[in-house]
């Protein structure tokens, strides 16, 4: 019976024991072929749930975007955490079954290591907003848009500046921080990987994890494309998932505190 391939990084001449952060040059050890079968099956299951809801929703955001919004109760709050978490624990579980969460990304971090390089991400976030916001700027005036009409459809958030819809706005930040980045950038770069994919593993759970937010609009597909390859490209370097979580939570958290800003 064959095994299992190992965990693990390989080089094509191994020189020496492979090191927590990859260098250039080192690669994913793939499944063994028997097990591939088993891992296209589960990785395809894992994003269409994680996904299709969230798609099917998001397209009425192409006629008419909308925005987060924190005017919800708590019963809602909880439904909503628990679908977020759902999917995330399930992916856990799996990568956890097969020995996979070292090299998945959550091995042991320091609190510097954590904080600095999450901070360092999300300056990272905001380089590619702003350029991507650039051309998609000049693109939209470009095809006839009007940045006025846009400016007031960006206005109409739902969050409001109060203890209550600030703690919502909070608690949804940090939930979107640590699920989304379970599901896409650990679980399914690594599966991915896995089974040789190496260049779809940075691509295909990007495009997926952009297209869910398709309720903000057409435009806002562009921003969040670039703000989802600053994510990848951090967890590609670093190979940890913890320092993105925290840029991707304090991106949120950031955003959602200046929409309220803006709206009292």
């Amino acid at each position: 019976m064959t095994q299992p391939a190992s965990p693990g990084w390989y080089q094509p001449e191994p020189t020496r024991v492979a090191p927590r952060d990859p260098p250039p040059g080192w690669t994913m050890a793939p499944a063994d072929p028997s097990q591939h079968s088993r891992l296209r099956f589960e990785i395809l299951t894992m994003l269409l749930l994680a996904a299709v809801p969230g798609f099917i929703i998001g397209l009425e955001g192409i006629g008419d975007p909308r925005s987060i919004s924190t005017d919800i109760g708590t019963l809602e709050l909880l439904a909503t955490v628990a679908a977020a978490a759902g999917p995330a624990l399930m992916a856990y579980h799996l990568l956890w079954r097969d020995k996979r969460l070292g090299i998945a990304g959550f091995g042991r971090r320091g609190p510097g290591f954590i904080v600095g390089y999450g901070l360092l991400g999300l300056v990272c976030v905001y380089l590619a907003l702003l350029a991507a916001a650039m051309v998609a700027g000049s693109l939209f005036v470009a095809f006839g848009g009007d940045i006025d009409e846009l400016s007031e459809n960006a206005d109409e958030g739902g969050v409001a500046l109060s203890a209550a819809s600030l703690a919502v706005a909070y608690v949804i930040s940090i939930t979107a921080g640590v699920t989304e980045e379970v599901l896409f950038r650990a679980y399914a770069i690594t599966r991915l990987e896995e089974l040789g994919w190496r260049r779809a593993a940075y691509v295909v759970p990007g495009v997926v994890f952009t297209l869910l937010h398709l309720y903000q609009g057409v435009l806002a597909i562009v921003l969040i494309g670039a703000i989802t390859a600053a994510f990848t490209w951090l967890y590609r370097w670093k190979r940890s998932v913890w320092p993105v979580m925290v840029a991707h939570a304090l991106f949120d958290a950031v955003q959602l505190t200046l929409a309220a800003i803006s709206s009292s």
